[in-house]
């Protein structure tokens, strides 16, 4: 029986292990906002998130920056929050290092795109950038649909 997203972050992942952490070229890097739709059952994309996270095959990257926010908008419910966090240790998310390593990269795009980008936004942007064949799944089209790559190309999005 295949288990859900929220299922299979309680316990332990179902996912071969070549497809789940150390994804050389992963296929799928996740904004903050499906992962809050998916924790949020009356949140209006929660359909959609859940659709979409359920059938992904591979967990998608991400940063701790999206996990941060996601935390913070989801404040109100513990248990929210304590699956967001759980997910990298269940190898649902796997966890990429942004901040540290590419700080100007990140302040860069921040003061090209302000006001509208955000540091999320911006680590996601980074991401992109790291993973060129990479589909971004956001809930924020209005502002990823104006982001572009360092060389100026659109991004690969999945959203509602």
């Amino acid at each position: 029986m295949h288990r859900n997203f929220v299922e299979s972050s309680r316990a332990q992942p179902t996912f071969p292990s070549g497809k789940v952490l150390g994804v050389a070229d992963p296929r799928y890097i996740l904004d903050t906002g499906p992962l809050v739709a998916f924790t949020n059952a009356a949140d209006a994309h929660h359909a959609w998130a859940k659709g979409v996270l359920d059938s992904l095959g591979e967990a998608p990257v991400s940063c701790e920056i999206v996990l941060a926010e996601a935390s913070y908008l989801l404040r109100g419910s513990r248990r929210a929050v304590d699956l967001i966090l759980a997910l990298p240790a269940h190898r649902r998310i796997s966890l990429q290092p942004v901040l540290a390593a590419n700080s100007a990269e990140i302040r860069t795009a921040m003061a090209k795109y302000w006001p509208a980008m955000d540091v999320a936004d911006a680590c996601i942007l980074s991401l992109a950038d790291r993973f060129p064949r990479a589909h971004i799944i956001t809930t924020d089209l209005r502002d990823f649909c104006i982001y572009r790559r360092r060389e100026g190309q659109a991004l690969n999005l999945i959203h509602p």
